[in-house]
């Protein structure tokens, strides 16, 4: 999903791009960012000469990253609900009962539900959707698990 970034200091067509899995690339006028000299940075032409250093900061609790340009932090997504943050990490509980492959299905949820954040829909079917997915890796961890108990047997 695309995230265009309007500034007056920055030249050019700036749009943070996040992957399902939530992996961030910056790119201007639809080509890569040019890489700055540090690790996690890029460098933008500026509207009045010379470059911005702009880095890609994870946010906890917005749906996209935080883009600092030059130490200001500009925020792109919206604030997320606690509620629906917690109800986005429900799958992860398999980790607790399902061991290796409950973390598998519910690494599996988490990511379709941290997707399913960054999506368009209301609040109200973003919770129906999050539900269904939870369950669907709750469904999806019996299922392998009797099937791998059986073979086993």
């Amino acid at each position: 999903m695309d995230y265009p970034f309007e500034s007056s200091e920055v030249e050019g067509k700036v749009v943070l791009r996040l992957s399902m899995l939530g992996a961030a690339k910056l790119f201007l006028n639809d080509q890569p960012a040019p890489r700055g000299e540090k690790r996690g940075t890029f460098r933008l032409p500026k509207t009045k000469g010379g470059e911005a250093t702009v880095r890609i900061v994870p946010s906890f609790g917005r749906t996209v990253p935080t883009l600092e340009v030059d130490g200001v932090k500009h925020e792109l997504g919206e604030k997320v609900a606690m509620g629906m943050m917690v109800m986005s990490f429900l799958p992860l509980g398999l980790i607790a009962v399902g061991g290796a492959l409950g973390g598998a299905c519910g690494g599996a949820g988490w990511a379709v539900n941290q997707s399913v954040l960054r999506s368009q829909h209301s609040s109200a079917i973003k919770v129906l959707i999050m539900l269904g997915v939870t369950l669907g890796a709750i469904a999806l961890w019996i299922a392998l698990a009797t099937m791998f108990h059986a073979a086993v047997s």
